[in-house]
């Protein structure tokens, strides 16, 4: 069983796209319905230039006149769903039906409309609730709980909540139990970790358990981030398997020291903090 839950269908979402769909053959405009504030519901007729395309530039210019900020938002196509491959989406005509034949077909383009903005502020604000640490940064939100840390893919969890027909509440829910529970799950496995490495001084250092050898100028360590999403049954076999690599590794270190090429990398290393420390001083001098 993996991680990644269901976001919960809107039946009011879901029948906004059927009835759009029902009376879009009829309508020459863009239909756009507001499914909530930053969230909107798109069926247009492609143009003969763009049919039997996705969304397109063009879409976009004819959406300009009915949708705000629209260069602050993600479209995703509702006939996306096996591009994506995210558990629990379902393909459009397994809840469309009859209806779906003119998306498949390229005859009708049907999307969402995001404001990627809004969907952001009400992820935050529902993670901080939880009790998390939030951080924007180039990838999405980091997000950190103690001293483990996670990071959330915006553009990934939109189509999440778009395929599913659900609303930007539900969306932020879901997204912060997985992430309730996949810290949880971490702090267990690190504990597994300083059980079997406590000779080997165990930290956390961002998204890592380290071990690190008393007399020796490095350090070894595994990404937790390689159980994200996964069960405890499958999370406790990849950590297992990293556990015994990274075991072997730490016992052959001392007949590693012993090298001519290990000992040339300790002094590197040495040399590089040593001029750090050096540089600190100058910058901040009476520090």
């Amino acid at each position: 069983m993996r991680l990644k839950a269901m976001m919960q269908r809107n039946p009011r979402i879901e029948q906004t796209w059927l009835e759009m769909l029902k009376v879009a053959a009829d309508s020459k405009e863009p239909l756009v319905e507001i499914l909530e504030r930053g969230y909107y519901a798109v069926v247009l007729h492609p143009t003969s230039t763009t049919k039997g395309a996705s969304a397109t530039e063009d879409d976009f210019e004819r959406l300009e006149p009915h949708i705000p900020n629209l260069g602050g938002t993600r479209a995703v196509n509702l006939n996306s769903a096996p591009r994506f491959g995210l558990p629990h989406t379902g393909d459009i005509a397994s809840w469309a039906g009859p209806l779906a034949a003119g998306v498949l077909n390229g005859g009708l383009h049907a999307l969402a409309v995001v404001e990627v903005e809004v969907f952001k502020r009400r992820l935050a604000e529902r993670l901080a609730a939880c009790g998390f640490q939030v951080e924007e940064n180039e990838q999405g939100l980091r997000v950190e709980q103690g001293q483990f840390t996670e990071q959330i893919n915006l553009p990934t969890s939109i189509v999440r909540m778009v395929l599913s027909r659900s609303r930007m509440s539900c969306a932020a829910r879901t997204i912060s139990t997985e992430v309730q529970i996949q810290c949880a799950l971490t702090t267990d496995f690190f504990r597994f970790f300083q059980r079997r490495f406590r000779a080997y001084h165990p930290s956390v250092l961002g998204h890592y358990f380290i071990a690190s050898p008393g007399k020796s100028c490095v350090a070894m360590g595994w990404d937790y981030w390689e159980i994200r999403g996964k069960g405890r049954r499958e999370a406790r076999r990849v950590f297992q398997d990293a556990a015994d690599e990274l075991e072997d590794l730490l016992k052959a270190l001392p007949r590693e020291e012993k090298s001519i090429k290990f000992r040339d990398l300790c002094g590197l290393i040495q040399t590089e903090v040593k001029h750090d420390r050096r540089q600190a001083e100058v910058d901040n001098p009476g520090r």
